[in-house]
């Protein structure tokens, strides 16, 4: 594991602009609600306090503290160990399915769960009948042809110049992004990132424009982790913080604190890459386990020695159990949508 002077830490930083909105800070201001809001300066102070453009943080929640609906499905991810990738074959899977398949099996959101897909990521391909969107088509006609697949090339400066010269009304007239990215051979995914259908250049866009190259981001493997939790709370303070770390070994920050602390003890999410999921952890998340904990309060939870313990002693795995609950007792979003739907379906038991 390569490590950086602990200078580096503060210029790491200030570069977070851009780290991802994740489903535990939209919860947490949702939680605030307006007047909490209000008291730490407004949504702006917050996305400043957490390294996110104020414009971003924004397109998924109200100064009132109201998500947006990108917002709650991000929400409703948190905490769930997800890698799964949207095939081929689950497309046409799902398009020969129909509608009313698709709500037998509990909707596109517990499809997604059963295919541990982000369901925000799925839902960009398909809608909730099953029929392909755009970029579902694309991905249908790309990687279902070797010969279409193999013809692919990288979107270059040129081809963004071109696009852009064209403006909103010139890329509807020639069919939208997705003709465009037919046309010159290159994924629709990949140009989507670089430049939007009103031919206004994205962050990607602009850097491949000015002839910089994307930084390489590497995998979170096993060793560092291993290594950082090694190393213990005073290694990785020795060694810059947790971003000064991150950077150095090219790696996504926001993900990297996905899987370890900066005390170098690993999250639920952590625990189950490097060691697999504990198979005693057989109990699913009930109304009646959600009653029982929430009962606890923060000093019962505390007294049986944190959330994951409580998860442990009851036989559910503790990081399914901290997608439905705070280690205060609180219920998350997903917690209070259980309940209510229990409560509704028992008349209020």
């Amino acid at each position: 594991m390569s490590v950086q002077p602990r200078s580096a830490a503060p210029n790491a930083r200030r570069s977070g602009r851009g780290r991802k909105v994740t489903g535990e800070l939209l919860l947490r201001i949702e939680a605030l609600g307006a007047s909490g809001i209000a008291a730490k300066g407004g949504i702006g102070r917050i996305a400043d306090a957490h390294g996110i453009a104020r414009s971003t943080l924004r397109t998924y929640v109200s100064k009132c503290g109201k998500l947006y609906s990108e917002a709650s499905d991000r929400a409703a991810e948190t905490g769930r160990f997800r890698t799964g990738k949207v095939t081929v074959g689950l497309l046409r899977a799902l398009e020969k399915m129909g509608p009313q398949r698709i709500k037998s099996r509990g909707g596109l959101r517990a499809i997604a769960r059963d295919e541990g897909i982000p369901f925000r990521t799925l839902k960009g391909y398909v809608d909730r009948y099953g029929k392909p969107s755009v970029l579902g088509r694309a991905r249908l006609l790309d990687h279902g042809d070797p010969a279409r697949l193999a013809a692919k090339v990288p979107v270059t400066p040129e081809l963004l110049r071109s696009i852009e010269g064209l403006g909103e009304s010139g890329i509807r007239a020639a069919g939208g992004l997705g003709a465009l990215a037919d046309r010159h051979n290159v994924f629709l995914s990949s140009l989507r990132s670089h430049i939007n259908g009103k031919g206004v250049l994205g962050h990607l866009g602009k850097r491949l424009m000015k002839g910089e190259r994307r930084a390489r981001i590497s995998k979170i493997s096993n060793e560092l982790l291993r290594d950082l939790e090694a190393l213990g709370p005073q290694g990785i303070k020795a060694a810059g913080g947790l971003v000064a770390v991150a950077t150095a070994n090219h790696v996504a920050f926001d993900t990297l604190r996905s899987y370890i602390d900066c005390r170098g003890q690993l999250t639920p999410v952590g625990r189950v890459r490097l060691y697999g999921v504990d198979p005693s952890h057989t109990t699913r998340v009930t109304p009646t386990l959600l009653r029982e904990i929430q009962a606890l309060g923060k000093h019962g939870i505390a007294s049986e020695g944190g959330l994951d313990a409580v998860a442990s002693k009851r036989r559910v795995a503790p990081h399914i159990l901290r997608h439905y609950v705070t280690s205060s007792g609180t219920l998350k979003q997903p917690g209070r949508v259980t309940m209510a739907r229990f409560e509704s379906n028992n008349g209020g038991a």
